[in-house]
């Protein structure tokens, strides 16, 4: 009935990861990434010309190594996970057959050699070289300290979710759970009684334990029961939900454990990645020189500086209000 919650940072640390985008088109999983890096490793002056790997297809005699799946793959980023590897595996290569009967044509047609596609194919190539060459210098700055500072400003941001530690015996009617808290009532044995009674096929078996859950996991009218007691006891009066009536025990409560460091280092590096990239990028700019111009090759203007907003003058202060005299005395 309940299922494992996932903890908050890691919660955290998906959602900023997915958020933040390569600094270069094309990097961190573009959409058309993979098919133009599969025809440039593809093509004869761009593939590889060691570790290949096995060969895993061949169209008129031209191989497709194991090492250009990989590449395709890893292009692909998180879509890759949505696959077995297996089926992947397969997907991958009947797309690289196809990009290699398209290309053996384009090439035979030279249409490597037309101005647009030979502009795409000059952008891919500076794209993926940039991209390496950020990612090679934005791993090199990332330490333990850094991730460590990193996982420190995520836990600060999270508030954990209460926890409760319960189990319960379900039965079909409000009679038989009526009559398992009369038992209880005179003492009986919870985990006991759960093994013997309860037709939950998932925690009947261990005593009726449901281990930690959130009150997200369960559905609302049992959550709703359990959140309310207090640890040590169970419910006086069933609780009924769509699966059956539940008599339910309350174990603990506690805030929601975040997990180790060294639990979320994996998700940590892809996130402090991205922003180790950045300051790469900051840093190039810092030592180039980068001129600007229009489409039609005038300089671009340089944005005016805006002067110094002057600080407001404080009013005057209100003037005295004239005296009044005083009425003369009435005679």
């Amino acid at each position: 009935m309940a299922s494992t919650s996932s903890t908050a940072i890691v919660v955290i640390v998906a959602a900023a990861a997915a958020a933040g985008i390569g600094y270069y088109i094309g990097h961190q999983g573009a959409t058309d990434s993979g098919p133009a890096t599969a025809m440039s490793a593809m093509s004869s002056s761009a593939a590889p010309t060691a570790a290949k790997g096995a060969v895993v297809a061949k169209v008129d005699g031209s191989p497709i190594y194991q090492s250009e799946v990989d590449s395709f793959i890893g292009d692909l980023g998180d879509q890759a996970k949505q696959m077995s590897p297996a089926d992947l595996q397969s997907r991958v290569v009947d797309r690289l057959i196809d990009i290699k009967l398209a290309n053996e044509k384009a090439t035979a047609e030279k249409l490597d050699q037309e101005p647009a596609v030979a502009q795409r194919l000059h952008m891919g190539q500076i794209t993926t070289v940039a991209d390496a060459y950020l990612e090679k210098n934005a791993r090199a700055r990332i330490t333990d300290d850094v991730l460590k500072a990193k996982y420190d400003e995520l836990v600060k941001q999270v508030t954990p979710p209460e926890e409760v530690h319960a189990r319960h015996i379900l039965v079909k009617t409000e009679a038989e759970a009526k009559d398992i808290i009369k038992q209880l009532d005179k003492g009986g044995d919870f985990e006991k009684l759960a093994k013997e009674k309860s037709t939950d096929p998932g925690s009947g078996e261990s005593g009726g334990d449901l281990g930690y859950f959130t009150k997200d996991k369960m559905v609302p009218e049992f959550a709703e029961a359990a959140f309310k007691m207090q640890p040590g006891k169970y419910s006086d009066t069933p609780v009924h939900s769509q699966y059956g009536w539940h008599v339910i025990q309350v174990l603990d409560k506690r805030a929601q454990p975040l997990p180790a460091f060294d639990q979320v280092k994996p998700q940590l590096t892809g996130l402090v990645l991205q922003d180790e990239e950045r300051k790469v990028v900051e840093d190039l700019h810092k030592d180039a020189k980068i001129e600007r111009f229009n489409p039609d090759g005038s300089p671009v203007a340089d944005k005016p500086v805006a002067p110094p907003v002057a600080p407001p003058v404080p009013a005057a202060p209100p003037a005295p209000a004239p005296a009044t005299a005083p009425a003369p005395a009435g005679k």
